[in-house]
C-alpha cells in the first residue's frame, strides 16, 4: 500500500473514477461503484476505493455496499457516505428503481 499522509481534512463521494458527479440512480439488482476523494492535511488528495474508505447506505434495505459497490435492492431511496480516518463526506442522495 502507498504512503500516504494520516491526517485527512475532507472527504467526498465521487464516480468510481474519483472525478465525475457520483450515479444518484440504481435499478433494483444493479450495481454502481464509488470512490472517496480525500483531501489530506498538507492539501493533497488521493482517490480511494478500498478498505480504508467505509461506505454507508442510510438504508440497506433499498440498497447497500459491498467494498465500494452499492447493489440496488428494493425501489425508493438511500442517502451514501464514505468515511475515511472518521472523517465522513456530505450525503448523496441514490434513487432506487425497479429493472425494466
Amino acid at each position: 500500500m502507498a504512503d500516504r499522509p494520516k491526517s485527512v481534512t475532507s472527504v467526498t463521494v465521487k464516480a468510481s473514477n474519483g472525478t465525475d458527479k457520483p450515479a444518484t440512480t440504481v435499478m433494483v439488482g444493479s450495481s454502481v461503484e464509488f470512490a472517496a476523494l480525500v483531501t489530506h492535511l498538507d492539501e493533497t488528495t488521493s482517490v480511494l476505493k478500498d478498505t480504508t474508505v467505509t461506505w454507508k447506505s442510510s438504508d440497506s434495505g433499498k440498497a447497500s455496499f459491498e467494498g465500494n459497490r452499492l447493489t440496488g435492492k428494493a425501489a425508493g431511496s438511500t442517502n451514501v457516505t464514505a468515511t475515511v480516518d472518521g472523517i465522513e463526506s456530505a450525503p448523496i442522495a441514490v434513487t432506487v428503481t425497479e429493472a425494466g
